[in-house]
């Protein structure tokens, strides 16, 4: 199932040090594997712009989904980007599934993602 989680959400990083933000929650069925994309059309300042798939069974206790120890993160890297899209593929054992938008002090940015879920 598609579901997309941000159409043109700006980021803020220029009040708070590195301000995190998230999206609505999507409901995913258990073992399922998850797809996120995101792009980002516009940004201000260097530092990267970090997107992590979260998941949880009660709403409430969230954690980033990670594999072979590493994080599957969208990294949006220093340089002024303008546009770019990047795709991160996880097998998820949860009910639900959301993203973390991490800004760094000082960064702006605008993106759009969504996470497409398909059963095992």
């Amino acid at each position: 199932m598609y579901q997309q989680v941000a159409t043109k959400l700006f980021l803020d990083g220029t009040s708070t040090a590195n301000p995190t933000e998230h999206s609505q929650a999507a409901m995913v069925e258990e073992g399922s594997t998850a797809v996120v994309e995101a792009e980002l059309f516009n940004r201000t300042g260097t530092g990267a712009i970090l997107i992590d798939l979260q998941v949880s069974d009660d709403l409430e206790n969230w954690t980033t989904v990670t594999s072979s120890g590493s994080s599957d993160q969208i990294s949006f890297g220093s340089t002024a980007v303008q546009k770019a899209r990047k795709t991160v593929v996880a097998t998820i054992n949860s009910k639900y599934a959301r993203l973390q938008y991490t800004t760094p002090a000082s960064n702006t940015g605008l993106v759009a993602a969504s996470i497409r879920t398909a059963k095992n």
